[in-house]
């Protein structure tokens, strides 16, 4: 009977395993299958379009921001030495047949260059347009245009150069447009990059707007980076205080992946070596290569699987020596096949990581798949980079910022699970190593502990003449529990009970377990007779709410005794801590019982 109950219980991370493994291979399938996603053009196709000139755009002032790539023709050239007075020469004799631009179009031009023609007039002279390239990562990128005069000018960008030698400063190549005149202006967009499928956004802001979306840009990313920064120095802290490896790990791979996605977008070149193009041209790629190598060793450690697979072991380490040797071939002599096997194997990393967390889920613990979830989103967010690399989809919003994002929500809730896992296995040495000053059952202070912070309180109140408050609180039900239901209930009402009381209590109130069913809550400071009714009274009422811990059926029933410290009968027996609390019990135990009454003030 308990294994057929048990059964549903096991079966449902099957299936959503299941579930989310066919969504991700149906997305993968969708996105590779796609017409329209990715075009390969025809070079030297003609159409009606290909012999004319591009439609003329026209730059109002009211405008904020334009998208120019509907706007643009292209054409591919196989000569990399062709400057652009030869292509302005070729489009006017008909040798050069540009096409019309859409958003979908993935133009691999790898050996090859990318020409992007468009035509632009400005309604005001004088006014000053940016042209901005949507992504950070082009090897050579550069604008021709002829001036009024007639004089070719030309503006460069790209991982070739150095960030201080681009016509801007900024984290994407952007481009001064020709300000000087109204008449319109033919440009000439160059091209020339390896690997990946080029597929970007070229959009035309004005200097306002520009200035604008660069500084909510550069917020958004500033959260980000402190964000890491703040999440790193909270794991080594945490490894220095508790000496774990779990937190040593995660601060290794927040590393790696904050190193990824500051290459990734732009800000390590821009922030940290201005000098050399070395960063953003291979860095990139190797930082990649390195973090498919460690990412499964170290999600591996994070999330500490019960059941050691010799298998996924050995594949792991064979993954992070193979993947180390393609980084360390991408950084000293890429090649095309260096940077495939680096898609290769990251996909094989992501592989790894599911059957990590396949693995893990099985062990049933609510902290430990909160881990493993809170690890599968960045793993996921990897794929549209790797299928932008394969030319799937078209370079987009999501290739850019979905791993940011991803880590953005994921590494968080992953440092709180490791925390919250940490704290629930470190409990019992915490609770051994308080024995000596708190109970072993409610983790409340012990007697020697609440009699010092009495006695300090009786010092406080003569000195300063007022009075303090003591309540004696009585499980009154707690026989029938033992009699009823066993010893293991009535420690579980003994537990909720002092829950009930802390729940109620300030921060600087004592709470002390005096026997099998009593407790005294020490009230510090200056109270009055109607402070110490109010909060024996909240107590009363909190304890009678509904529990799960408890049978069904039976809650706590609390009396509770108040009284006003010191009052002349408890000086009798003495103005110390111990012969204060005696006289309370005793008055207590002498006062008349009345079952419909809950709450006893003593002394007053």
């Amino acid at each position: 009977m308990d294994a057929a109950r048990a059964r549903p219980s096991t079966s449902y991370p099957r299936w959503a395993l299941a579930l989310a493994f066919l969504v991700s291979v149906s997305v993968l399938w969708i996105s590779a299958q796609a017409p329209a996603v990715h075009s390969k053009p025809k070079e030297g196709a003609s159409s009606p379009a290909s012999s004319g000139a591009p439609p003329l755009v026209r730059l109002m002032a009211g405008q904020a921001k334009l998208d120019l790539l509907p706007s643009t023709q292209y054409w591919i050239d196989h000569n990399k030495d062709t400057t652009a007075p030869a292509i302005q020469a070729s489009i006017l004799s008909g040798q050069a047949k540009f096409v019309p631009s859409t958003s979908t179009d993935a133009h691999s031009i790898d050996g090859k260059v990318l020409w992007l023609r468009f035509d632009l007039k400005a309604r005001e002279a004088y006014s000053q347009w940016l042209l901005e390239l949507g992504s950070p990562l082009m090897d050579d990128v550069s604008l021709h245009w002829q001036d009024s005069k007639g004089q070719w000018k030309s503006q460069r960008a790209g991982d070739v150069l150095a960030r201080k030698d681009w016509p801007l400063h900024t984290r994407l190549p952007t481009f001064k447009l020709q300000s000087e005149a109204t008449d319109a202006v033919s440009y000439l967009l160059r091209i020339e990059h390896a690997r990946f499928p080029v597929s970007l956004p070229l959009v035309v802001y004005s200097d306002s707007t520009y200035l604008a979306e660069q500084l909510k840009e550069h917020m958004m990313l500033g959260a980000f980076v402190g964000l890491l920064v703040l999440l790193g120095t909270a794991s080594l802290s945490l490894h220095g205080l508790r000496r774990e490896p779990v937190f040593a790990a995660y601060a290794g791979s927040l590393f790696l992946l904050g190193m990824f996605n500051l290459t990734n977008l732009g800000l390590l070149p821009l922030f940290i070596d201005s000098a050399s193009p070395l960063i953003s041209d291979r860095l990139n790629y190797a930082l990649a290569g390195l973090t498919a190598a460690l990412a499964p060793w170290l999600v591996r450690v994070i999330v500490q699987p019960v059941v050691h697979l010799r298998l996924i072991n050995v594949l792991i380490i064979l993954q992070a020596a193979a993947m180390l040797c393609c980084a360390t071939w991408e950084l000293m002599r890429p090649t095309w096949l260096s940077y495939q096997l680096l898609n290769l194997g990251t996909l094989c990393s992501i592989a790894l990581i599911y059957a990590l967390m396949a693995v893990t889920w099985q062990r049933g613990e609510s902290i430990t798949r909160w881990v493993a979830l809170s690890c599968t989103p960045i793993a996921l967010s990897v794929t549209p980079l790797i299928l932008r690399n394969l030319g799937a989809i078209p370079n987009s919003w999501l290739t850019q910022y979905s791993v940011p994002l991803a880590s953005t929500i994921c590494l968080p809730a992953l440092l709180y699970a490791l925390l919250a896992r940490s704290n629930s296995r470190r409990e019992g040495r915490a609770r051994a190593a308080g024995l000596p000053s708190h109970d072993a059952l409610t983790g409340l202070p012990n007697m020697r502990s609440f009699l010092q912070h009495m006695h300090g309180s009786i010092i406080r109140a003569n000195g300063f003449g007022h009075s303090y408050g003591l309540l004696l609180v009585e499980l009154t039900n707690h026989a029938w529990f033992v009699k009823e239901h066993g010893r293991e209930i009535a420690d579980r009402a003994l537990i909720l009970s002092s829950v009930r009381l802390q729940q109620n209590a300030r921060d600087m109130d004592v709470i002390c377990r005096l026997d099998d069913s009593h407790f005294v809550m020490l009230v510090e400071g200056a109270c009055s007779q109607a402070q110490l009714i109010k909060l024996a009274t909240q107590i009363s009422a909190n304890s009678q709410m509904p529990a799960e811990a408890l049978p069904v059926g039976s809650s706590l029933r609390l009396s509770i005794s108040c009284a006003l410290m010191p009052t002349k009968e408890s000086l009798s027996q003495g103005d110390d801590a111990h012969a204060q609390l005696g006289w309370l019990v005793a008055a207590a135990e002498a006062a008349p019982k009345d079952q419909r009454k809950t709450v006893r003030s003593i002394g007053f």
